[in-house]
């Protein structure tokens, strides 16, 4: 891929607020003391008026290390691609639910940076994890990750990405974007980066070239927030983040409007290690298929909009596949 130039959002006053205010509990650690971390950003936002500062909206967090039976212990991870604030009730309570249902006691492992957990579930820190779907082919093709089920939402186990824009904007096209501020998810994000750097290429441009300016938000709600308050002309985000928000606090996206629906793909999988006691992995299936037939389970499901779990086999990606070898190309040039 060609050389990368990040561009970023410039630190005026309203910004840095935004970022402070809004986002501070989303920052990629850039430091191994977080107090540190958030020195800096005041510290910038405090002297910088006209210099550009990198933003990395993403989130970590402490993660001990654990065997994934350990003290008989289930741990699930969960690269959610929504805030904390949103997704982590549900996700507590599904993963609670599959421990109850193994009769092992569950907790959640969270992590919003995909390439870590890619690695926790390569180094088998978690029995399984739900991941995003351009992380998962990564994973699957250099050292065999294997799908245990995926999600049906809204009827379909597949997704897409939106390009947003803000719904007082005139932009009524991805080309009208040309020049503009762009936010997205993370870097290794299908639906937040991939799908519309792809678009960039059959263009025969690249991310660098065609925005005046991008930054990593470091989730959909955040880009979608980014959008809706004027600090990001357009964004790309996953459809089911987009539409769950329009259910459950549609502040932000009834400040947007969608341009572009680029897709489908299909659904991010729950997933685990290519060695996993089979067992084990039999179990994980027959819970997550069966959850719809069970009231309790079905209510869980509900929370986030899952109608159902289905399984799938690797061929359902083969589109991501076909998107990354065609950026290769375009920008091996």
């Amino acid at each position: 891929m060609c050389d990368t130039k990040e561009k970023i959002i410039s630190s005026s006053p309203s910004v840095c607020n935004f970022v402070t205010d809004r986002y501070v509990a989303g920052l990629k650690r850039l430091n191994p003391a977080l107090i540190l971390c958030l020195l800096s950003v005041s510290l910038c936002c405090s002297c910088m008026r006209e210099k550009k500062t990198r933003i990395y909206l993403h989130e970590t967090k402490e993660i001990q290390e654990t065997d994934t039976l350990q003290e008989r212990q289930l741990v699930i991870g969960v690269a959610a691609m929504l805030s904390p604030e949103y997704a982590l009730p549900a996700y507590e309570k599904l993963v609670k639910y599959i421990g109850e249902k193994m009769d092992v006691p569950a907790r959640m492992l969270f992590t919003r940076d995909y390439a870590s957990m890619n690695e926790m579930v390569r180094n088998r820190k978690v029995i399984g994890a739900f991941v995003c779907s351009g992380p998962y082919v990564t994973a699957h093709d250099e050292w065999g990750m294997e799908i245990i089920a995926v999600p049906s939402l809204y009827g379909s186990s597949s997704y897409y990405s939106y390009i947003i824009v803000n719904d007082t904007s005139g932009f009524e096209t991805m080309d009208e974007l040309q020049g503009k501020k762009f936010a997205f998810t993370d870097p290794e994000s299908n639906t937040g980066k991939l799908a519309p750097t792809y678009e960039l290429a059959l263009r025969h441009v690249s991310p660098e070239s065609f925005f005046s300016e991008y930054s990593y938000t470091g989730s959909h709600d955040k880009s979608i927030e980014a959008v809706a308050e004027g600090f990001a002309d357009g964004a790309a985000v996953d459809n089911l983040i987009w539409e769950y928000m329009s259910r459950t606090d549609p502040e932000y996206t009834s400040r947007t409007r969608v341009i572009a629906k680029l897709g489908p793909y299909c659904n991010p999988p729950f997933v685990t290690y290519p060695d996993c006691d089979p067992a084990i992995k039999e179990k994980l299936k027959s819970i997550l298929l069966g959850m719809e037939y069970d009231p309790e389970g079905k209510a869980i499901l509900s929370m986030i909009f899952i109608d159902r779990f289905v399984e799938v086999n690797d061929d359902c990606y083969r589109s991501i596949r076909v998107m990354n070898d065609w950026i290769k190309r375009e920008y091996s040039k």
